[in-house]
């Protein structure tokens, strides 16, 4: 009878010392996970998972050229994963009005920021360049590289073949106050058929938007317009220059470009100087 309640005895100690063990083992195991691995977690992932891809990437035509940008990252982003050493922007070249086929010609380029050729601005990058005149679709992406990660590449862009859109004219009329109005004719961009109530069709002529910058003289154009979206109004009033946005000389310049329907933009015209005091020449 002894014999037996001491068998049970030791049979009953081992059941419980296993939960107990198993337990310690758990946690050991957790302490040394993150050096050693014990099976109880997951392989490490590669960061590029959990880095968002440049965002608001844009193809366009200004003028003879082509102008690529998209968003710098936000401080959050650089303060978790460092600074940014370059971006990656991948360009290809393919046969007009046929995207998936294969590249004429490719490029992978590396741009880092606060040089040439790449400018900053606005919260922006912006990359340009002389494509050949023969008609093209041209593609784009970009990613990021910061000191810690990088991101994955963006959503391709594309852009089918060059606008050939026009030079306008800017005028500009002083203010009482010291501003300044912008004004310019419509231009016709194109004519479309709208269908009627009727059921029958009419013409609409439809005018080229616009986009207007300003700079001090003798400085280089900046890449973002005054104006958030392109404009269909024929005229802009703006108040009085601040000092500090003139310059040494003292003077700001304006200058539009007719915008089409794609977003690209013409050549810039002729530009119209302002001094503090609203004199126009």
């Amino acid at each position: 009878m002894l014999r037996r309640e001491l068998r049970a005895g030791i049979g009953s100690g081992r059941r419980g010392a296993a939960p107990s063990a198993w337990r310690a083992g758990a946690l050991l195991c957790m302490l040394i996970a993150g050096s050693a691995g014990c099976g109880l977690r997951t392989g490490p992932q590669p960061l590029t998972r959990f880095v968002p891809a440049p965002s608001n990437l844009s193809l366009r035509v200004q003028d003879k050229q082509v102008l690529v940008s998209w968003s710098v990252p936000p401080p959050a982003l650089i303060s978790r994963y460092g600074a940014v050493e370059e971006y990656e922007l991948e360009l290809a070249r393919l046969p007009l009005g046929c995207p998936e086929c294969r590249p004429e010609w490719e490029r992978s380029l590396e741009l880092r920021p606060g040089g040439a050729p790449l400018m900053l601005e606005g919260g922006s990058a912006y990359y340009r360049f002389d494509p050949p005149p023969a008609p093209a679709t041209w593609r784009a992406r970009v990613r990021t590289r910061f000191r810690r990660a990088s991101s994955p590449f963006s959503a391709p862009r594309l852009l089918e073949g060059l606008s050939a859109i026009p030079r306008h004219s800017l005028h500009a009329e002083p203010l009482a106050d010291g501003g300044v109005r912008l004004f310019w004719e419509p231009h016709r961009e194109r004519i479309i058929q709208v269908l009627t109530t009727g059921g029958g069709q009419v013409e609409r002529a439809l005018d080229y938007r616009v986009n207007v910058y300003r700079r001090p003289v003798s400085q280089p154009w900046p890449e973002t317009p005054l104006n958030g979206a392109p404009l269909t109004a024929t005229q802009l009033l703006l108040s009085q220059t601040a000092p500090d946005a003139m310059g040494a000389a003292g003077k700001v310049e304006y200058t539009l470009r007719l915008v089409d329907q794609f977003g690209n933009e013409g050549p810039a015209a002729e530009p119209v100087s302002a001094a503090p005091k609203g004199d126009l020449r």
